[in-house]
């Protein structure tokens, strides 16, 4: 596992403000073709769309490695079968009508955790084991892999040196990227639950304490709005804690849905991953001609536990319940 202890705020900062770049202009690109020359040690991944063709190289990469992540919160990574026809000896294309969602950025260490502690790896080149040498870490996540029947993204790590972009007029610059504007204030002023209810059970055996600890930040949180607590045990996959805590809050306000936990249905644990089934009751506002509702609910959460120690909540599904 990445040695996160190592990452100063200086390197956190500035992998931050390069996928604050780069994220936007990678906009309604799709994924167009992976190239390994193994020969040459050269990778070359091309996005193209309506606004043109990117492609990302990097030279002598020290590893290339698959990750399959599970992003089914009840699916451990040990049941995951790697896809065939994934060595890279020929290149992957892809038409302009499969429009298949991709993107390129820069991994902090404990994202690199996160993915890595659901996933099934897949060496291309190098060892895995350079994961573990604080050297940079970029991915190609190919988002939503397969969402029949196992729920996966897959990703390409690239272990080593800075990538070169270019596009059909040549080198683009990261430096010329233009940081998207800053999102306006978020929605503010208390909008209480309708339902008079505790936002999580009250201690219980069926958890351990870190388990259970998170869980009651995540539904205390979404149920007080503390937008910046649910950001830190939940954070957003592609954005920063300040952009994080903005989704966060544009997303729960604009739904007006208010969780509240119950009971603990299943929970196992697998090395630095686990996953926890909440039953509970999910309440809403009125809106428009649409009635206040409560619904029994049934979460399922795949959490991630930190090299602090601390877990977060990495995906979670949702289904409705006949009461019982």
């Amino acid at each position: 596992m990445p040695d996160t202890s190592r990452e100063s705020v200086n390197d956190l900062e500035s992998c931050a403000a390069l996928n604050r770049r780069l994220l936007p202009a990678q906009s309604s690109l799709f994924l167009a073709e992976i190239d390994w020359d193994a020969n040459e040690a050269v990778l070359d991944v091309t996005l193209a769309g309506a606004p043109g063709v990117r492609v990302f190289e990097w030279e002598a990469p020290r590893a290339l490695i698959w990750a399959l992540e599970s992003i089914d919160p009840g699916l451990p990574p040990s049941r995951l079968a790697m896809p065939v026809d994934m060595d890279l000896t020929n290149p992957l294309e892809f038409s302009a009508d499969e429009l298949v969602e991709a993107r390129v950025r820069r991994l902090s260490g404990e994202e690199v955790n996160d993915i890595l502690s659901a996933s099934r790896l897949q060496v291309i080149h190098g060892d895995a084991a350079a994961l573990r040498e604080g050297q940079p870490v970029h991915e190609l996540r190919w988002e939503g892999y397969t969402l029949e029947p196992k729920r996966t993204d897959l990703h390409l790590l690239v272990v080593g040196p800075p990538f070169t972009l270019h596009g059909e007029n040549g080198e683009i610059s990261l430096d010329g990227l233009e940081e998207p504007p800053h999102h306006d204030a978020p929605p503010s002023g208390p909008v209480l639950s309708p339902l008079q209810a505790p936002a999580f059970p009250d201690a219980t055996s069926d958890l351990p304490d870190d388990i259970e600890r998170c869980l009651r930040r995540f539904f205390t949180a979404q149920l007080t709005s503390d937008w910046e607590e649910l950001a830190r045990v939940f954070p957003h996959p592609d954005f920063d804690l300040p952009n994080t805590v903005h989704w966060h809050a544009c997303h729960y306000r604009r739904l007006f849905d208010f969780f509240h936990g119950e009971s603990i249905e299943d929970v196992w644990v697998e090395n630095d991953l686990a996953s926890v089934q909440v039953r509970g009751t999910l309440s809403s506002h009125a809106e428009d001609d649409l009635p206040p509702m409560t619904e029994v609910s049934l979460w399922t959460f795949s959490l991630r536990r930190r090299a602090n120690g601390d877990w977060i909540v990495r995906h979670f599904s949702q289904s409705f319940l006949r009461p019982r």
